[in-house]
């Protein structure tokens, strides 16, 4: 499972406005054992 990490909050749209980053991400792996 791979989910982009984001941005919140930019400037005065608080929770409104968001910003998705293409360039980290949170990344887990499951193995069946």
């Amino acid at each position: 499972v791979r989910a982009p990490s984001s941005t919140a909050n930019l400037g005065p749209g608080f929770d409104v406005f968001g910003l998705a980053l293409d360039a980290f991400y949170d990344e887990i792996i499951f193995t069946k054992t």
